[in-house]
């Protein structure tokens, strides 16, 4: 994401359960919504990688993943990833606005607006 990048990072990769939790701790306490996360399955429908470091991760796999139960996650034109206030992950159309996270050296920084993601 280009926000991202200007500020020498990128959209943050949520890589472990208490990470996951903790974030959404922090979204449910600014109480502001939907953010993007540097998930996508933009190279291929069926694996959902992290933008960044390349890793694959295995929507079936409840220690690494946290899609919200009952989504369908292929066979339709949404290719991001977004998490919310329960750490619940959604596959959405890039072009849709949300907030989004940032990461740089193992920190993160919200978004002062909306966007859509820019691959």
């Amino acid at each position: 994401m280009n926000w991202c990048r200007l500020m020498d990072g990128q959209l943050v990769e949520l890589k472990s359960q208490a990470f996951n939790t903790l974030l959404a701790r922090m979204i449910a306490v600014k109480n502001t919504g939907k953010y993007w996360i540097g998930l996508t399955n933009m190279e291929n429908e069926r694996v959902f990688r992290w933008m960044t470091t390349k890793e694959t991760v295995n929507p079936m796999d409840p220690r690494m993943s946290f899609f919200k139960p009952g989504q369908q996650l292929s066979g339709q034109p949404k290719h991001c990833v977004h998490t919310d206030e329960k750490g619940e992950w959604t596959v959405e159309s890039c072009k849709a606005q949300f907030w989004f996270i940032c990461q740089k050296n193992n920190r993160i920084k919200g978004s002062s607006k909306k966007v859509r993601t820019r691959l």
